[in-house]
C-alpha cells in the first residue's frame, strides 16, 4: 500500500493529450467496499458540481472513482477488465496534514505467458493485460482507501473533497479526482514492491518497477543491489533515477528534476518516508506531476505516469495500430520489444537489444533511432575437424560433412578419415589377450540352442550352439595395454548339426608372442561371441568394434615338432589380478561369422588358448571367487556364473598347412 501524503502547493500541468471522452480500451469495475450509510453509500444529499451529476455524497464519490479510472483507462490497453475496490475509512491525519489515500495491488505473479521478463513480478492488473487473461479471478486487481474524516475536526478540519470532474477545486478544496487516479496509478504498478526498510526484493524476485530504478552515483539499478545499496540507493535524493525508455523519451517536456541524460528523478528523502520513497515522481519535478507524493492542486494528467507503466509493460491505446500517433515515437505495428521499437511506441534507448533477422550475427543493438545494428559474427566452429563449417544468413550456422585426413585418438587405427562427420580408423593392432573362465548360465535362466551357419578360414558347417561354457574377459598381460576393454567373448559349447560332414582334422602353423607352433586341428568344440559385459546392470548393446566372433578347435602340439616351452605372465583384468602359469595349447580359434551375420572383420587375427594353472606366489595367491556377469551380444542377453580362470588366449596368425 502507498499513502499520500497533503501539503498545499501551487501546481503546474505537463502538456499532453486530452484524455477525457476517449473510448477506453481498459475498462474499470468499480468494486464499492463500504458498508451501508458511509462512503460511497452515504445518503446525504448534495446538489451536482463540476460535471458530476450524482444528487447524493456516495453518488458522487462513486462516479469520481469511475472517471478517475477513465483516465487510465483512455491511454491504458487491456482486454481483461480492471476491478478496482475503493472505501472510505479513517486514515492519519491531523489540523495541517494528513494521509488523503493509500492504494495497492492485490496480488503479484511472474512467469505467466506473455510476460517480457522472466522471474519478474508484475503487479495482478498489468499481469492480467499482458497474458490477455484473468490470473486471479477471485480477487480484486487493486484495493484503495480514501480518508473519510476529511473536514472534520482534528482533520484538516479546513478542507474539503471536491467532487467535480472540471479541475476546479478551490484553495480549501480537495480534488477528489486526482487523488483517485494518483492511488489507481498506483494499483496500476506504479510501486517498487522491494521493501524498503531492509532492502530485500518481493519474495527473492525483481518486481517490473524496480528493473527502471538507477543510483546515478553508482549506475548500479536496482536489480543489481545488494539488499545494503537498495536502502541506500532509496535515500539518495536527487539521484535516485527511473531510466525506462518510455519516460525518458517525454522528460524533455520538463523543465525541473531531469538529469542531463533524459533520466527522470524519483522521489529518494532522507530519512525515507515509508510509503511514499521511491514510488513518486521527484517532488523537484516542474510542472508538477500528478504521481508526486504529495497532494499540489488539481492534476487529471496521467501521461507521463502512463509512460512510466508502459516501461514496467503495461500496453497503451493506438501503441502498434501502424501509425506514429501522439506520444509516439515510432510505431512498428505491434507491441513487442526487441525490434528498436519498444512495446510501449517509442525507440529503445542505444545500445538496447534487437534482432537485425541475420542468423549469423550476435549481440545485434538499436541506435535509438529504429535501426538494428548488427552484432558480431557467429562462431560456427563446433570443434569438429570434419566439418568444414560457415554460415548462412537465413539458416544459420551450416557444418557440411568432409573427407579430411584426421586422428581418432586410437594408436591401433591407422591411416584415419573423416567420414560422415566423424574420425574414422582402419584397425591395425594385433587382438587384445582374452583371460577365459570357465562359465555357466545362472541357476534358474534359460539358455535356448540354436543352429547356425558358421564360416571360418577352414570350412563352412552348420552348428549347434547348446550352452555358456566360458568368458574371455579383456586381458593386459605384462603390462601391455587393453584396447577395447567394454568387448568380451562370452563362448558357447557347440558341436556339428546331424547329417553335416566330419572334421577330417587340419595342420596349421600359428604365430603369437611366444613363437612359432605347428598344431593339429581336431573337432570344433565351441563359438565365441563378442559383446559387453557388466557385473551389476544389464549392459547395452557393445560400442563399435572389430573384434570377430571365433571358431575354436581342440588342439595338440604336431608329433615331431618343437613343443611349447611353458611361461608365466602377470594378468589384469575387470575382475582380478593374477600369476598364471601357460601350459601346453588347448584351442586354436579362427575368425569367423555366424551370429552376427557380418563378414569376417580380420580372417589374419585369430586366437591360440593355453591352459592355465595359477602360479606359486609369496604370499600365496587368493582362489578366484565365483562371479555372477551379465552379458549382452548377438545372442541376447544373459547372465552367466564365472568359475577360475582356465585358458589365456592370445592373438594368433594363423596358415593353414592342410591335412595332416
Amino acid at each position: 500500500m502507498r499513502g499520500l501524503g497533503c501539503c498545499l502547493l501551487t501546481s503546474g500541468l505537463l502538456a499532453g493529450p486530452a484524455l477525457v471522452n476517449v473510448a477506453a480500451a481498459a475498462t474499470f469495475t468499480l468494486v464499492n467496499l463500504d458498508p451501508a450509510g458511509t462512503g460511497l453509500n452515504d445518503p446525504t444529499v448534495t446538489a451536482p458540481v463540476g460535471g458530476n451529476t450524482g444528487t447524493t455524497v456516495g453518488e458522487q464519490a462513486t462516479l469520481v472513482f469511475e472517471y478517475a479510472a477513465s483516465l487510465w483507462g483512455a491511454v491504458l490497453d487491456s482486454p481483461v477488465d480492471v476491478r478496482f475496490g475503493a472505501s472510505f475509512a479513517p486514515l492519519s491525519c491531523s489540523e495541517t496534514s494528513g494521509i488523503l489515500g493509500s492504494a495497492g495491488p492485490t496480488t503479484a505473479h511472474k512467469n505467466f505467458t506473455g510476460a517480457p521478463r522472466a522471474d519478474t513480478y508484475y503487479v495482478q492488473a498489468n499481469a492480467n493485460a499482458l497474458s490477455g487473461s484473468d490470473l486471479s479471478p477471485a480477487t480484486n486487481d487493486l484495493t484503495m482507501q480514501f480518508n473519510g474524516q476529511v473536514g472534520q475536526p482534528g482533520c484538516l478540519s479546513s478542507k474539503a473533497w471536491y467532487y467535480g470532474f472540471d479541475g476546479a477545486a478551490g484553495p480549501t478544496d480537495i480534488d477528489l479526482v486526482s487523488v483517485a487516479a494518483h492511488e489507481i496509478g498506483h494499483g496500476l504498478g506504479f510501486l517498487s514492491l522491494v521493501t524498503l526498510s531492509t532492502g530485500s526484493k518481493f519474495s527473492l524476485e525483481d518486481d517490473a518497477y524496480m528493473v527502471n530504478l538507477e543510483d546515478h552515483d553508482t549506475g548500479l539499478v536496482y536489480p543489481d543491489m545488494t539488499d545494503a545499496e537498495r536502502v541506500t540507493a532509496s535515500t539518495n535524493t536527487g539521484d535516485l533515477h527511473w531510466i525506462g525508455g518510455a519516460v525518458v523519451a517525454w522528460s524533455g517536456a520538463l523543465s525541473a528534476g531531469v538529469h542531463a541524460s533524459g533520466h527522470l528523478e524519483m522521489y529518494a528523502p532522507s530519512p525515507m518516508k515509508p510509503g511514499s520513497s521511491v514510488s513518486h515522481f521527484s517532488n523537484s519535478v516542474f510542472p508538477e506531476e500528478m504521481m508526486e507524493p504529495s497532494y499540489t492542486g488539481p492534476n487529471h494528467d496521467v501521461f507521463l505516469s502512463a509512460r512510466l507503466l508502459a516501461d514496467v509493460g503495461w500496453p497503451l491505446v493506438g501503441c502498434g495500430d501502424g501509425v506514429v500517433g501522439f506520444g509516439e515515437t515510432c510505431d512498428d505495428g505491434n507491441n513487442l520489444n526487441g525490434d528498436c521499437c519498444l512495446s510501449s511506441c517509442i525507440f529503445d534507448p542505444a545500445a538496447g537489444a534487437c534482432e537485425d533477422g541475420d542468423l549469423c550475427t550476435l549481440g545485434d543493438t538499436c541506435d535509438g533511432t529504429g535501426l538494428c545494428l548488427s552484432g558480431a559474427a557467429v562462431d560456427c566452429e563446433d570443434g569438429n575437424l570434419c566439418t568444414d563449417d560457415s554460415c548462412v544468413s537465413n539458416t544459420g550456422c551450416v557444418n557440411a560433412p568432409n573427407t579430411a585426413a584426421c586422428d581418432d585418438g586410437i594408436a591401433c587405427s591407422t591411416p584415419d578419415n573423416c567420414s560422415a562427420s566423424q574420425c574414422v580408423g582402419n584397425w591395425s593392432c594385433d587382438l587384445d589377450y582374452f583371460k577365459v573362465y570357465k562359465a555357466r548360465k545362472v541357476k534358474g535362466t534359460v539358455f535356448t540352442q540354436s543352429s547356425i551357419v558358421v564360416t571360418d578360414l577352414l570350412e563352412t558347417k552348420i552348428m549347434i550352439l547348446k550352452r555358456p561354457g566360458g568368458f574371455g574377459s579383456p586381458v593386459a598381460v605384462d603390462g601391455s595395454m587393453v584396447e577395447v576393454a567394454e568387448v568380451g567373448l562370452a563362448c558357447y559349447k557347440a558341436r556339428d548339426a546331424s547329417g553335416q560332414p566330419g572334421f577330417a582334422g587340419r595342420r596349421v602353423l600359428t604365430t603369437d608372442v611366444f613363437g612359432n607352433l605347428s598344431l593339429d586341428l581336431k573337432k570344433a568344440v565351441s563359438l565365441c561371441v563378442p559383446g559387453s559385459q557388466d557385473l551389476l546392470t544389464p549392459p547395452a548393446q557393445p560400442p563399435a568394434h572389430e573384434i570377430d566372433e571365433y571358431k575354436c578347435y581342440k588342439t595338440r602340439v604336431s608329433p615331431g615338432t618343437l613343443k611349447f616351452a611353458g611361461a608365466q605372465v602377470s594378468t589384469v583384468d575387470g575382475l582380478e589380478t593374477r600369476e598364471l602359469v601357460l601350459k601346453k595349447p588347448s584351442l586354436a580359434c579362427t575368425a569367423a561369422t555366424g551370429v552376427d551375420g557380418l563378414t569376417v572383420f580380420h580372417a589374419d587375427r585369430n586366437l591360440v588358448c593355453y591352459k592355465t594353472k595359477d602360479a606359486k606366489t609369496t604370499p600365496k595367491q587368493d582362489k578366484f571367487v565365483r562371479t555372477d556377469m551379465l552379458v549382452n551380444n548377438a545372442l541376447g542377453q544373459g547372465q552367466l556364473t564365472l568359475k577360475k580362470p582356465s585358458l589365456l588366449c592370445l592373438p594368433a596368425t594363423v596358415v593353414d598347412l592342410g591335412t595332416p
